[in-house]
């Protein structure tokens, strides 16, 4: 019976009745009774667990939404920061990838010659590029030398291998003549 009555009070809309307070209580005396601290709205069940329960519900659904909205934008900042990783790899594969603009010997995409100024060193542009002094052969000069500078250092390894390879090779026969000799 007091379910029926629970439903026709809902039906009318009289939260008095739900909340079991007489229609001339002010809003003030309503929120310091106990079963009236929930949202008088929200809980329309007489039992004092249900409003208690309502509002952990409604707890619940706060922090669901919430987690719901908070992957949106990681996401967003994930794409972000992919697109940036992915922007600063190119500019980097292309400062350190670029084609040269010259090269140290002659070829069908370099093949007119010019002379570096101080050392008149050799090396070879596209058609469409000038001989005249620049950055470029600073840089010409400066591989040239480095690439010289390489070279010598093997060459001269290579010489103090052999020197001591020969150095320690036998010749039986020279020791042998030399033993009856003396």
């Amino acid at each position: 019976m007091a379910k029926k009555n629970q439903v026709e009070a809902v039906r009318r809309g009289n939260y008095y009745a739900i909340l079991d307070v007489p229609e001339t209580y002010t809003k003030p005396e309503t929120s310091t009774k106990p079963e009236t601290k929930m949202t008088p709205k929200m809980a329309k069940n007489r039992d004092p667990k249900a409003g208690k329960a309502f509002k952990t519900c409604t707890k619940i659904k706060a922090c669901d939404e919430g987690q719901r909205k908070e992957p949106n934008y990681q996401s967003l900042l994930t794409i972000l920061n992919k697109f940036i990783a992915v922007m600063i790899f190119f500019l980097v594969v292309g400062c350190l990838f670029r084609s040269p603009s010259y090269r140290p010997s002659k070829s069908e995409d370099f093949p007119v010659e010019c002379l570096t100024a101080n050392r008149k060193i050799p090396y070879y542009i596209a058609p469409n590029q000038n001989c005249f002094p620049t950055k470029r052969e600073m840089d010409v000069e400066e591989k040239y030398l480095d690439s010289l500078k390489a070279s010598c250092v093997a060459e001269v390894h290579y010489r103090d291998v052999l020197l001591a390879h020969a150095n320690n090779h036998k010749t039986p026969s020279c020791d042998w003549l030399n033993s009856k000799l003396n």
